[in-house]
């Protein structure tokens, strides 16, 4: 089942929506959009990281 992550979601004023096949796809583009967006790193262990696997869901 497709996979998608709501950036606003994560608790971010943004309207993007990432959208994969697994959830590790869908993490790894909310990875760059972090990066590239909102100008934040994600790491492995840390709260926002958890924040955001959390909030993706089935599509």
């Amino acid at each position: 089942m497709a996979k998608l992550l709501r950036c606003r979601d994560t608790g971010m004023n943004c309207n993007m929506e990432i959208r994969g096949n697994t959830e590790q796809e869908v993490f790894e583009r909310a990875q760059e959009h972090a990066r590239n967006v909102h100008n934040l790193t994600l790491h492995s262990n840390d709260a926002t990281t958890q924040k955001v696997r959390r909030a993706i869901r089935d599509a």
